[in-house]
């Protein structure tokens, strides 16, 4: 049996705790929920008619809804670089899903303006969040599952909130 030079341990030892630690830290778990529902909510979407969905779309469709958004604006808020959300939005177009539109304030930008189609989507999308989270309250329970979503808004209130500076008014980037 090998030895790490750090530990004087067993390598293989290492490794399983290695694995151990991977496979149960609080930030993998989170990610693994958070990967189960997306997936579910991009099944049900395509349910619904909106195939070719990609959870990458939610950054520039959770604010094609508000009249004066900025492609920049967007990026700011995400700390994205402006070309990873114009290709994204690129892809939404393409989609049918949104319209990109001049700025009359600034020729170098341009607005986000949902299509007919991007305001199914957003309508669908409310269905789809209601049904998964249906599903999970059917796994956990009613309680625990208020209780989960009471602890992960607590959890992103003093963590993950401070982290990310606050979004520059529509119109303001």
């Amino acid at each position: 049996m090998t030895e790490t030079a750090e530990t004087g341990r067993p390598a293989t030892a290492m490794l399983r705790e290695l694995e151990r630690i991977y496979s149960t830290n609080l930030p993998r778990y989170l990610m693994d929920v958070s990967q189960a529902l997306n997936r579910r909510l991009l099944e049900h979407s395509a349910a619904l008619g909106h195939g070719g969905l990609k959870m990458s779309f939610a950054t520039v469709m959770s604010h094609a809804g508000f009249p004066g958004t900025r492609l920049s604006d967007i990026a700011a808020m995400h700390g994205l670089s402006k070309q990873a959300i114009s290709q994204t939005a690129r892809e939404l177009c393409d989609l049918g899903y949104i319209e990109l539109l001049p700025d009359p304030d600034d020729a170098r930008a341009r607005l986000i303006t949902l299509t007919e189609r991007g305001r199914q989507l957003i309508a669908d999308s409310l269905r789809s969040i209601e049904a998964v989270e249906a599903e999970a309250e059917a796994l956990i329970g009613r309680e625990r599952l208020a209780l989960f979503r009471e602890i992960a808004a607590e959890l992103w209130d003093r963590l993950g909130r401070r982290d990310r500076p606050p979004p520059p008014p529509p119109g303001g980037g």
